[in-house]
């Protein structure tokens, strides 16, 4: 694979407009919580349960967390001495582009005891932490609250609260249970407010009986295809592009007015979205980036060997 101003595939994300100029095979990969735009993209990767044929693929970013998957998948037997652990952490550097509800929760549970922030955001450890998850695993519990909410919106938060692990006290994606074991944590969603939150955790900070037994509960069951799709992964990403890469289709027409239309809508909301640090949020794309690559040179190998043959026969 190489860079080119003229390419037959091009991979883009949510930031900025440049992918307007290619007239392309478009591949769309989102880390935010964002519905591709198929009017935009022929081919898409990212949170959302939805079917849109060979057009799709959800591939939550924590995948692209290489050894995420492997540890919580590991079963867990949590020690007497987890309950000795310090009460609560908290690790964010984004208090801009998230929730209200997270500030709220944080302010709430420090009522009862002090929350550690040990990232940017409401810092009050003298100073950002080195180690998320290092940092973490001294707790009992982990404040793991989405930016946003969004069906099938999961992302690294609950992941890395469960390999440091400590509970986590998760809010986001409504569907969190289809993949992940819901007696293992403490879902937001389950609770009818925030103080009801705060009095479960209130509870199990005070019973370590029932805290061990939480902790003890995997993170994932191996049940519904959860299991095998964090197994897999691997393998279902690869499907996915050299698909793309071996019978590329290019579902869009430029001049069609539709397609044009929603391509200026989606220039306009990328332009906003360049509010978001750029290289930090990149970051997710790099591993889909070198799968791509990597499939990429496969297909044009498998190509040049194929009229190499052709030649040899003539």
């Amino acid at each position: 694979m190489v860079l080119s101003e003229e390419p037959d595939i091009l991979l883009f994300s949510c930031f900025g407009e440049r992918f307007t100029k290619y007239d392309c095979v478009r591949v769309f990969y989102t880390p935010e919580n964002l519905v591709p735009d198929f009017n935009v993209a022929d081919y898409a990767i990212g949170f959302h349960y939805m079917n849109f044929g060979r057009r799709y693929l959800r591939y939550p970013m924590y995948l692209t967390y290489q050894r995420s998957y492997s540890q919580i998948i590991d079963s867990k037997i949590a020690e007497e001495n987890s309950c000795a652990r310090k009460f609560c952490s908290f690790v964010y550097s984004n208090g801009t582009w998230a929730s209200p509800l997270r500030k709220q929760f944080f302010d709430l549970l420090s009522a009862y005891k002090q929350v550690d922030s040990g990232g940017r955001y409401m810092n009050n450890v003298g100073g950002p932490v080195e180690n998320k998850i290092a940092f973490q695993s001294e707790y009992k519990f982990c404040i793991a609250f989405e930016n946003s909410i969004g069906e099938g919106y999961t992302t690294e938060k609950l992941i890395e609260a469960m390999m440091s692990g400590s509970i986590p006290i998760y809010w986001g994606d409504p569907s969190v249970v289809k993949q992940f074991n819901p007696d293992s944590f403490i879902n937001v969603s389950d609770y009818g407010s925030l103080e009801k939150v705060v009095q479960e955790v209130i509870r199990l900070d005070h019973d370590d009986e029932a805290y061990l037994e939480k902790l003890n509960q995997p993170w994932v069951r191996p049940c519904d295809g959860a299991y095998d799709s964090l197994i897999h992964f691997r393998e279902i990403l690869s499907d996915f592009l050299s698909e793309i890469v071996e019978h590329p289709v290019k579902y869009l027409v430029r001049g069609n007015f539709h397609y044009c239309s929603h391509e200026e809508m989606y220039r306009t909301y990328a332009l906003n979205l360049d509010l978001f640090d750029y290289n930090r949020s990149l970051s997710g794309l790099r591993p889909i980036y070198r799968l791509a690559e990597h499939y990429y040179k496969h297909y044009r190998r498998k190509l040049i060997s194929q009229k190499a043959s052709k030649k040899e026969i003539e």
